[in-house]
């Protein structure tokens, strides 16, 4: 799998954009929390009005998104992988177990897949997801910029960016507002619930 392009502000450079979560379609100030330097950036850690809005906001999300079925999901997943040079149908995604139809992606759990190309597994992990209906929480644990940067990739600012050609004059229907989020939490243990499974690759299916 090719390296992911770079989309969006240089966390390191633009340090802001890391003390934000991505909720409902938007990048929007933590609720509440505490401050952490995790992968060089200073970034808020989710707490719990932040877990319960992002779970909110998934869960609508992923309702809107599923409505579309898999020719309306396809519309929307296929000028996001033109755009980031990604030729195949998504595979499905087997890293992390989904929670009430929420999938929660982060580079600690696929490990050393790609490492040197994070954003780009999260992105791959992602659309893998999506296309099979789900919504995605994508965790910022020890890498935080990564996971930025696979926002951007998924979900571009309104407005074209980041598009060209055919893709720039008829833009891409955008994913619903809620089907993607991002939180800054603590490594090592699942952003809400207690499933032993949670962050585990899922078994392929047998049969």
């Amino acid at each position: 799998m090719p390296p992911a392009p770079a989309h969006g502000p240089d966390p390191q450079a633009d340090p802001e954009v890391a003390l934000a979560h991505y909720v409902g379609g938007a990048w929007r100030a933590p609720l509440d929390g505490r401050m952490a330097l995790r992968g060089g950036l200073n970034v808020v850690l989710a707490g719990p009005r932040d877990l319960a809005r992002a779970q909110s906001a998934l869960c609508a999300g992923r309702e809107a998104w599923r409505a579309l079925g898999t020719e309306g999901r396809q519309a929307c997943l296929a000028p996001i992988r033109r755009r980031l040079g990604l030729t195949a149908p998504p595979a499905p995604c087997l890293w992390g177990v989904p929670v009430a139809g929420v999938r929660c992606l982060s580079v600690q759990q696929i490990g050393g897949a790609a490492p040197d190309a994070p954003a780009g597994v999260l992105i791959a992990a992602a659309l893998g997801a999506l296309s099979a209906g789900e919504a995605v929480l994508l965790l910022g644990q020890e890498q935080p910029g990564a996971a930025i940067e696979a926002v951007f990739g998924l979900a571009p600012p309104a407005g074209g960016a980041g598009q060209a050609g055919a893709d720039a004059a008829r833009p891409a229907p955008p994913l619903p507002a809620g089907v993607l989020a991002l939180l800054h939490v603590e490594s090592g243990a699942p952003p809400w619930g207690d499933d032993p499974q949670a962050g585990r690759p899922s078994e392929p299916r047998r049969g």
